[in-house]
Order: C-alpha cells, then sequence, then structure tokens
C-alpha cells in the first residue's frame, strides 16, 4: 500500500526559534529518517512517498503558513491529488492550523462533482487525511540536524493520519489530538491546547487510543459504482477538467463571512447604520457570496426592529440579492441548527433571499458556496444560480444536516415526528404517529398520505432500504406501505422531496441513483389524497414491444427507420410510400452513411406567431398532410422536413439506446448538445434565466425596455426521459414557445406522430414547461385485461430551455 504525504506548510514542518518553514524537500528527508524505522513498525506495508514537487508560488520556499492560503491553493493540492490519483491508496496533507477547516470543506468539493440535482458523477473513492500540530514536529540543532521534539503533538497526529490513510475510509477527514473527524464538519476551537479542533455537529468518524477504532456507521458510503467512482478514469478525467475550470475562474467568485455584531442605526425616513453601509461596500467589492454569522438560531438585526422591511440592513441585503449575491444565514454559536422563524428577529431573512444552511458551520459554508458558484459555468454543468441555491441547500457530501432526503446508505430511516421539508419550507413530509407519512403544505393541507385509514401498532418508521424500496414498518416491524421497487440486486435510492408547493413545482419521488432513474413518483400522482401500495415489479424477461415515443422512431415504425445507403440510392420498399431518401453521412455512433426517408420537402414555418396548427409550415402538422411524418422535434423547430426528425442527426449524430439508459442529466446534456449541433442554442435551466436570455437577445433601449422584435427566432423546451426497467427503453420530448416576443407563457406540443395541442399531457394549458405535467400512462406493459394493474407509466421531466434562430437551423 502506497501513501502520498503532501508538505503545505504550517507549524507541524516549522523549525528555529523563531519558527521557520522547512521547504518540502527538507521535510521530507527529516522525517524519512526518523519517522519512517517508527511507522514500518506498526504498518510494514505501507509505504510513503513524500511529495516534494508541490509548490506555493506564494511562497520562495514553496510551503505556506495556512494563513496565507488562498481558495487557488485549495484548486493547487486538489489538482495535485486528482492529477496523481492513481499512483497511491490514500493521501496526508499536512496543513497549517489557522484555515484547515475552511480547507477541509473545499477539498471534498473540488475533489468531486455532481449533478443540478445533486446526484453525484464524481466521488473519492480513497481516503484524504489533513493534520496538523500545534507544537512543531522537528528540532533540528546548530548542525542542520534534526529529531523529534520534545513534546510534540505532531508525532501522534502524523502517525494517526497514516492509520486513517491506510484505512481506506472514502471521504476527506481531519485527524487531530486522536480524533478523526469529518473534514468538512470540523471547526478550530482551541488555539493553545492540542486539542485544536472539534465537531460540534456531527460525531467522530474515529479515535486513536490504544489502538485506532473507526466508527463505519458515521462514515460516508464509498462510489455506488465504477461508474462515478475517480478509479474510473473516464469520471476521474471529468473531474479533472472540471477542477481546471473551477481554478481558472474562483477568484471571480469571492465570497465572506460577516459577523453580527451590536451596531448603530437609525430608523428615520432615510435608514441608515453600520452594518447596511458595510454590507453595501462588500457587495461594490464584486463579492457573489455573502455568510452571514448570525446571532442564536439566525437571528439578525434588520435596522428596524418593529418593520423590518423599512430597516436599513434588509434593505442593504434585498439589495445584494437583487444583485445575485446569494446569501446564507449561518449562525455564530458552535454548536446547533438555524431555525430562522424561531424568533421575528430572523423571520425576515428569507424575504431579501438568506439561504438556511441548518448545522453548516460557517467555514464550511464559504467554501461550499464558492466552490459551486465557481463550477456553475463549466460546460458539464451549465448550472443556473437556482441550482446553485438548491445544491448549496443539500446535504452532498455529508457537510450538513439532510432536509429534504431520505438516503438508503447514509440516513435511510424516518422516525416517528421527524420531518423532510422543501428547501423553501411550503411542504413538509411528516411521519406522524397516529397517520403515517404524510405530505402537507406549509398552511397544514394534505397533499398525500400513505395510509388510506389508520393503521395498528403505530407509531412506525418509514425506511429508504438499499434495495430501492421505500418501506413503512408498525412497530411490530410489520410493514404497512411499500413502493415495491425493490430489487434483488440492490438499488441505492434516495426518497427526494423537491420543488416548491408555492409555484406548483413539488415532487416527492423515489430515485435509484445506482441506476439513474426515478423509480416512483409520490406526489403528484393520478390517485387520491392517499397512495396504495404499487404492484411489484413485472418478472418479464424481454421487453415489451409496443411503445409510443414523443420523439425517438419507434422499433415497430417502418415509415421512418433509416436504413444503411449509398449516395443516390432509391428509396427501399420498406419506407412504403416515401418518394425521396435522403442520405446522412454519419459521424457518430458508427461512420456510415444512411438513408432517411422523406414524405414531402421540407418547409420552414420561421418564427411562430400564436398556436396555429394548421397555419404553420403550410398546414404540415395536419392530419391532411404530413402529421404523421413530423414529432415533437419538428414542431418545436417550426420545421417540417417530414422524416421524423432527430436531434444531430443532420449533422451527423446519432442517438444510441445506450445512451438513452444514461442518468437524466447526462441524457439531457447529450440530447440538448445534439440539438446545439442542428443550431438550436441553450437558454437557461429556469424561465428567470430564459427571460435574462431573452433580453441579452433583444437588448434594451436606454429607457431600459426591450427592443420590440430584436428576438429573431423563439424559444422551445426540451423534456427528458431515462430508459427505465425492460419496458421502457427512453425518450425525450419537445414544447414550443408561441409567444417568445411576449411574456413566453403560451406553450404548445406535439406528441409524436399525434396532433398539435397547447395542453400538457395532463389536460392543462401549458404556461411553463419546467412546471407542467408530463406523466403519460402507455397502457398495460403484457397483454391482458387493461385492469390488470401493469399499465407501464412513463414521467417526462424537464430538463432546459433552448432558443431556436430564425435562420441557421437545420434538422432531418
Amino acid at each position: 500500500m502506497k501513501v502520498n504525504v503532501i508538505n503545505t506548510g504550517g507549524t507541524i514542518s516549522c523549525v528555529g526559534d523563531p519558527l521557520a518553514p522547512m521547504s518540502a524537500s527538507q521535510f521530507a528527508q527529516a522525517c524519512q529518517q526518523n519517522l519512517n524505522p517508527i511507522i514500518q513498525q506498526q504498518y510494514p506495508g505501507v509505504q510513503l512517498n513524500y511529495v516534494t514537487d508541490l509548490t506555493f508560488p506564494e511562497s520562495t520556499s514553496g510551503t505556506l503558513d495556512s494563513t496565507n492560503l488562498q481558495p487557488t491553493d485549495w484548486c493547487l493540492i486538489a489538482g495535485y491529488i486528482l492529477n496523481h490519483y492513481a499512483e497511491c491508496d490514500g493521501w496526508v496533507v499536512l496543513h497549517g492550523t489557522d484555515s484547515m477547516d475552511f480547507t477541509g470543506t473545499a477539498l471534498p468539493f473540488l475533489l468531486s462533482s455532481f449533478s443540478s440535482q445533486g446526484i453525484p458523477t464524481a466521488v473519492l473513492s480513497k481516503p484524504v487525511i489533513i493534520t496538523g500540530s500545534q507544537v512543531p514536529m522537528f528540532y533540528q540543532d546548530t548542525k542542520g540536524a534534526c529529531s523529534l521534539r520534545y513534546n510534540t503533538d505532531a508525532f501522534q497526529n502524523f502517525c494517526g493520519a497514516i492509520a486513517a490513510a491506510q484505512s481506506g475510509v472514502p471521504e476527506v477527514c481531519i485527524y487531530f489530538d486522536s480524533q478523526l473527524f469529518r473534514a468538512n464538519r470540523c471547526v478550530k476551537t482551541n488555539a493553545s491546547e492540542f486539542n485544536a479542533f472539534s465537531s460540534p455537529n456531527y460525531p467522530a468518524l474515529g479515535q486513536y487510543g490504544i489502538a485506532f477504532q473507526l466508527n463505519p456507521e458515521e462514515m460516508l458510503p464509498p462510489p455506488v459504482s465504477n461508474n462515478v467512482s475517480l478509479d474510473n478514469p473516464t469520471v476521474l478525467g471529468q473531474a479533472i477538467a472540471q477542477l481546471n475550470y473551477v481554478t481558472q475562474n474562483i477568484n471571480s467568485f469571492p465570497v465572506m463571512q460577516f459577523n453580527a455584531f451590536p451596531a448603530w442605526y437609525s430608523t428615520g425616513s432615510t435608514p441608515s447604520g453600520l452594518i447596511a453601509s458595510l454590507i453595501t461596500a462588500c457587495v461594490g467589492q464584486g463579492i457573489k457570496g455573502l455568510v452571514l454569522e448570525s446571532y442564536g438560531e439566525g437571528n439578525f438585526p434588520s435596522g428596524n426592529p418593529d418593520n423590518p422591511p423599512q430597516g436599513s440592513i434588509y434593505q442593504a441585503l434585498q439589495k445584494a440579492n437583487a444583485s445575485d449575491v446569494v446569501i446564507v444565514d449561518c449562525t455564530q454559536v458552535l454548536q446547533g441548527v438555524v431555525n430562522d422563524n424561531a424568533y421575528a428577529a430572523g423571520a425576515w431573512l428569507p424575504a431579501v433571499g438568506a439561504l438556511n444552511p441548518a448545522d453548516m458551520t460557517p467555514m464550511a459554508a464559504l467554501a461550499k458556496l464558492m466552490v459551486l458558484l465557481s463550477s456553475a459555468g463549466y460546460s458539464g454543468n451549465d448550472w443556473g444560480l437556482s441550482d446553485v441555491k438548491r445544491l448549496f441547500q443539500l446535504d452532498l457530501l455529508g457537510e450538513m444536516m439532510s432536509v429534504s432526503r431520505l438516503d438508503s446508505r447514509t440516513h435511510p430511516t424516518l422516525l416517528t415526528g421527524q420531518t423532510l421539508t422543501a428547501l423553501d419550507g411550503s411542504a413538509t413530509l411528516t411521519n406522524d404517529p397516529v397517520a403515517g407519512p404524510v405530505l402537507t403544505k406549509s398552511d397544514g393541507s394534505v397533499l398525500w398520505t400513505a395510509l388510506s385509514s389508520p393503521a395498528a401498532q403505530l407509531p412506525g418508521r418509514l425506511i429508504m432500504q438499499n434495495d430501492g424500496n421505500l418501506v413503512f414498518y408498525n412497530r411490530e416491524n410489520v410493514a404497512l406501505w411499500a413502493t415495491n421497487t425493490g430489487v434483488s440486486s440492490g438499488a441505492s435510492s434516495m426518497l427526494i422531496l423537491g420543488g416548491s408547493a408555492s409555484d406548483g413545482t413539488l415532487t416527492l419521488t423515489v430515485y435509484d441513483y445506482s441506476h439513474g432513474k426515478t423509480t416512483q413518483t409520490l406526489y403528484p400522482s393520478s390517485t387520491a389524497v392517499h397512495g396504495q401500495p404499487q404492484p411489484k415489479e413485472t418478472s418479464m424477461s424481454t421487453p415489451r414491444k409496443q411503445f409510443k415515443f414523443s420523439g425517438r422512431i419507434a422499433p415497430q415504425d417502418p415509415l421512418h427507420q433509416f436504413t444503411l445507403a449509398k449516395t443516390l440510392d432509391a428509396a427501399p420498399d420498406e419506407h412504403y410510400i416515401a418518394p425521396t431518401t435522403v442520405n446522412v453521412n454519419i459521424v457518430s455512433p458508427e461512420p456510415r452513411t444512411i438513408g432517411v426517408p422523406q414524405y414531402g420537402p421540407t418547409v420552414n414555418g420561421g418564427n411562430p406567431s400564436g398556436f396555429n396548427p394548421a397555419g404553420d409550415c403550410q398546414g404540415n402538422f395536419m392530419s391532411y398532410k404530413f402529421q404523421a411524418n413530423n414529432n415533437c422535434y419538428a414542431y418545436g423547430c417550426n420545421i417540417t422536413p417530414n422524416t421524423f426528425p432527430q436531434p444531430g442527426r443532420q449533422s451527423g449524430y446519432l442517438l444510441t439506446a445506450s445512451e438513452f439508459a444514461q442518468p437524466f442529466d447526462t441524457l439531457g446534456a447529450l440530447v440538448a448538445s445534439y440539438a446545439e449541433k442542428d443550431g438550436l442554442v441553450f437558454a437557461g435551466k429556469s424561465m428567470d434565466e430564459l427571460m435574462k436570455f431573452k433580453s441579452s437577445k433583444q437588448g434594451t433601449n436606454p429607457g431600459g425596455g426591450l427592443k420590440a422584435g430584436a428576438l429573431n427566432g423563439h424559444f422551445v423546451a426540451l423534456m427528458i426521459s431515462p430508459a427505465g426497467d425492460a419496458n421502457w427503453p427512453g425518450d425525450y420530448h419537445w414544447a414550443r414557445c408561441d409567444n417568445s416576443s411576449g411574456g413566453c407563457d403560451s406553450w404548445s406540443q406535439k406528441d409524436g406522430p399525434d396532433q398539435v395541442t397547447n395542453f400538457d399531457f395532463a389536460g392543462n394549458v401549458i404556461t411553463n414547461p419546467a412546471t407542467a405535467n408530463w406523466t403519460v400512462n402507455q397502457g398495460p406493459i403484457a397483454s391482458g385485461s387493461p385492469d390488470a394493474g401493469d399499465d407501464q407509466v412513463v414521467d417526462y421531466a424537464f430538463y432546459c430551455f433552448m432558443f431556436v434562430p430564425t435562420s441557421g437551423v437545420n434538422i432531418i
């Protein structure tokens, strides 16, 4: 086993009087002479490799006192680890104590990646142990020879860090004074004793007494599969690419902490105050995040005790929020959870956009927010500000308590009286002692219950099992309700309370992150308020042969299947009445030329002006012309090639069955990228981002109004439904905006070969595709009675908005 040791600097590697830093190579030589023989006594199979080629450019010695570490130095450390990840089995990072708790959060986030929904896409599989000391490791005599220093804590901390690094614990930790802590939970709480660090809101992961012992129930689990592990070269390469982007951009996203403190303010007709002036000045310096360190449970002075909105501090924060500064309401109290609704003095903070970090430390909040903001623009992410805010409030790496999810591998159980809460507080799932699991809005109205009537032997436990089954057990361990989504081979899953009841986007779903698919949507559902146990998974060994696709070409559809072709080949017989075969040169997945049947000349309808199916594209979307030959993609682009067009095909790219089996975000990004090859332009992942994109395309006049008629295109929305089990191979769907130059609140869609409609799949008028209902019942899985209870229900989910320019779009 090989452990790499990185020396960044700090007290542990200082010598002399006054203390001065050793270079990495000097420290490595001293360790090899004095420490390695002792380490070999306990761990003869461990090979220590002291890194000497990582230097920090700010310092002539190449190492840094952690007081002078800056965010780009976090990136240097993370970059060295990722670029040498395959060379060793664990890492020890020697670090000064002053900012160790900041680095302890920055590193795990820089070494990981996530989808916009907080699902891991790159996961650490090896230990990274940070340690340091209050007293230097070595004494250096007048001849320059080094020996262990008297009464140093450095030796014990180094030994413990090596023990942890060879243990396999797959996360970033801090080892100090015989305790192994999760690094993103740590705070420096003692400046003059050996017990410098503590973890106020989370238990220790291990401890070293006579023997080294781990507490596995407190540790993060390893990657759920090789598909997301940094041991996978592809995943590692993607993580390195993202880190390179962050390194280049992190200084453009400064985040600062701001303590609440007693200061003067006035409540007159023109409110003012010291704190308000300081906040305004900080925003003026370009900060992108503001971590408030409030009093108590999250109380911060508003500048007007009787009417907070009239206070100078309230107004300063409101302006900061309007300027897209992300505000976080932490507490300066060491232990406990932020509850900004406990007192009126904190209840106003959500109104100015302040996010609730639960029990996250201010140091963790700063580092996490800075890394998320810096990662947002990476091409593999393209997160909007709303995505960053959502991700910040999710427990991604154990840095905070999870408020909206159960995870089968980390916190699977909702005990009696415990709750999951929507991130904006608009809805709560409660394990009620009498009624069992109940989902309610903030006004108390019931949205969903697991049990249709009171049951015996309550209270009970709601458990997200690691086989993918969500089960409610009574106190005698009898299952009263289940989603029946479990599989014998295992399916690590989450119960996710997502969205908001305030804008109609609330969802309660079971998501299998082992396979990247939603296995159950509990709310909204097509049933009544209560949800009965669902039918168990079918034992079919072959796929259901009949599918209705919105975008893809169905396997049973001979009209639109392409064939291998050579230039000028005639239309093959199996294309029936197609008068023309369009030959397309394919680049991926396999270079070749294919023949695409075309049933009529292409018509470009230009920019849609309202909902007018009969008038669009010379009526080609109507049943009396080419309705069956133009799908959702054709209608979205307002172009009728009469070929059942596919994203990317015109440019030589074909979507494959294996690609439809990828996770939601991966598939969505791929379909969108293929549409971009056809000429479409990414326009955001929320209506706010779409409107900002629209403003950038239209421009603004000196009065601030939009230039009428300057859009030169229209908007579409992309929905994705990844492959499920053998009964659903995956699909995409597009909707079109019919008033792109107006309020963008009138949309329509065409479901595969069906007719055009301005209703969603539930019969609701489409005003915003991101909140519309895209669930469709495909009918019974097996042949037989339609009442057999084995219907295939497919969920499409909104992925992004795109822009279709008036010219330059080509589809086939």
